[in-house]
């Protein structure tokens, strides 16, 4: 079928249905070559009264095989995929075009427009408007420097701090006390981190609030203006944090900042990078930092491809990325995280995304399976470990005592091996999702998850998650009549049956067998291959040898099948 599909999908004229063209290219610039100037455009049409399943994300896969076995030149696919996302000017981005915002990202596609614009001009376009951006900032530049902001003469200096002198800080800390120690009353509060200053009062009501918070203000103000300095009222933000009992607050409140009118903001304000909303739910903080960590995914992803692309643990590392962004600021709404299941599942996709990309994983395996084999734990699980290093930190801080590298280093480790152990017990009596993969990891889950040694391929991940070249996995997604195995007379083909049975395979499973003791199993398998490197170089030859042959066999049938309907 995939060189069916190919024959169908290669057509001589482009017809555009209001919506994008992808590159498979990674420079749209070509030079001297024939594909270049007679490109390649493959059309594909999806009808709208379709939804995405199991149909949807086969075919995208098996799109991508032809993709991948296309020429070096330009190859252009367009049509009308009946998906919306963002990322070419949807409104109302829905599931389809997230899946195929994915596949496109994992195949390395690049968008070039949405198809009612010619690049061309557009590319032009973009070019003065940058040139005039630049010249425009240059210019209010020169007049900056020709303006005194602090009202004072101007003093030649000849010397300045050394890069990365702790003097610097240090003089910035004593100059600023002369505004952090000033007395404030019992419902009074100030904070000052770097330069910026964040002041709380305790109030019955908004209008003892609003007088309160003029007070200090006013002195504060006073006080910075002293020093020389000057506040930004235009990058001030106010928020009212209502109590406990409360709800829900849309109440609109605003303040009085040097003469400026500050709106109070009912979604919340960024301080420190943390997004602080008035019911202390970090329900804006999640959004921020979910949009952001995908807008990154999005770039990182489109060099983590399934075929060629670098090995699990450099794809790791990128992944980490994108962990951090989710994670900041984790040991404070770690709770929240734990308590807002919408969130927690909204997370959970994007990590899941990330660890299909770690072991070129095909978008049909589990959550569980995903996180297992990519060794990336569960995000509330992440958040909550860092919550209690953090507590555990300011509990010794609290005693008096001093907080070593040494110190800090063993508490990582032990909550490092709680979160271990808390994400196994989840998995024991969890769902039913990647049960192949959680059968096979669990006895020996620690070590898979602590391993130094060995990589997850494209091909030894359809071996452990059965979700691959087989007729089991082809029946399930509609790509198969039957699951039978057309390399032996199995009336089931599935992965254990092509690691442990079937009879095409023998050389390949001897050669297995010389490094891996015991039966083929795969438990037995992973618990071999854990623990020397040549054992899991052995099981990775093995999957790769056969699953090239399952591959190559598969599309000598659908060949076959083509020319039958001829």
């Amino acid at each position: 079928m995939v060189e069916e599909e190919e024959s169908l999908l290669e057509i001589d004229l482009i017809k555009f249905q209001k919506t994008f063209m992808l590159s498979v290219a990674q420079e749209i610039r070509y030079q001297n070559t024939e594909l270049a100037h007679n490109p390649q455009v493959w059309e594909i049409i999806i009808p709208r009264n379709n939804k995405i399943g199991f149909w949807y994300e086969a075919f995208l896969d098996r799109l991508g095989r032809c993709i991948v076995r296309h020429p070096r030149g330009l190859l252009l696919v367009a049509g009308d995929f009946n998906a919306k996302s963002a990322l070419w000017g949807s409104r109302r981005p829905d599931a389809t075009g997230g899946a195929l915002a994915d596949w496109a990202a994992g195949l390395g596609l690049q968008l070039v427009n949405e198809g009612s614009s010619c690049v061309r001009e557009a590319r032009s376009k973009l070019k003065i408007e940058i040139e005039d951006s630049k010249r425009k900032a240059w210019e209010e530049l020169l007049e900056t420097l020709e303006k005194d902001p602090w009202g004072k003469p101007y003093q030649v200096v000849l010397n300045k701090l050394a890069t990365g002198s702790i003097l610097g800080p240090r003089l910035w800390d004593l100059v600023y006390e002369y505004t952090t120690n000033m007395q404030l009353g019992e419902d009074e509060h100030m904070t000052v981190y770097a330069d910026d200053t964040i002041v709380l009062v305790l109030a019955e009501t908004i209008r003892e609030a609003k007088f309160k918070l003029s007070m200090v203000l006013s002195r504060v103000i006073r006080r910075i203006r002293q020093l020389g300095l000057e506040i930004s009222v235009h990058k001030s933000e106010a928020i009212v944090f209502p109590p406990e009992n409360r709800k829900r607050w849309n109440k609109k409140v605003h303040i009085e900042i040097d003469g400026a009118r500050i709106e109070c903001s009912n979604v919340g304000i960024k301080y420190l990078g943390v997004t602080i909303d008035p019911l202390w739910t970090f329900n804006a903080h999640f959004n921020t930092v979910i949009n952001k960590a995908n807008a990154v995914a999005f770039k990182l992803v489109r060099i983590m491809k399934n075929l060629r692309g670098p090995s699990d643990k450099k794809r790791k590392l990128y992944a980490n990325t994108i962990y951090a962004i989710l994670l900041y600021g984790a040991p404070i709404w770690a709770d929240e995280l734990e308590a807002n299941k919408r969130m927690k599942v909204t997370m959970r996709k994007l990590q899941r995304k990330l660890a299909l990309r770690i072991i070129s994983a095909y978008r049909t395996v589990s959550y569980d399976a995903a996180e297992i084999l990519a060794g990336l734990p569960p995000i509330d699980l992440a958040a909550e470990k860092m919550r209690k290093v953090y507590e555990r930190k300011q509990e010794i801080v609290t005693r008096g005592g001093a907080i070593t590298e040494r110190a800090i280093n063993a508490i990582q480790k032990q909550e490092e091996a709680n979160m271990i152990r808390k994400w196994k017990e989840r998995l024991m009596g969890g769902s039913k999702s990647g049960q192949r993969v959680r059968e096979a990891t669990l006895p020996c889950f620690e070590q898979w998850i602590e391993r130094k040694h060995g990589n997850m391929t494209f091909h030894m991940t359809q071996m452990v998650t059965g979700h691959g070249s087989f007729g089991e996995y082809g029946l399930k997604i509609g790509k198969s009549v039957n699951a039978r195995c057309y390399h032996c007379i199995s009336p089931m083909d599935s992965a254990q049956h092509t690691i442990e049975v079937c009879a095409a395979w023998k050389e390949e499973r001897e050669q297995l067998r010389r490094k891996v003791k015991g039966s083929l199993t795969l438990d037995n398998i992973i618990e071999e291959i854990l623990e020397t490197k040549e054992k899991w170089t052995a099981f990775s030859v093995f999957a790769s040898n056969v699953m090239l042959k399952k591959e190559e066999e598969e599309r000598r049938r659908e060949r076959e099948l083509r020319e039958s309907r001829r």
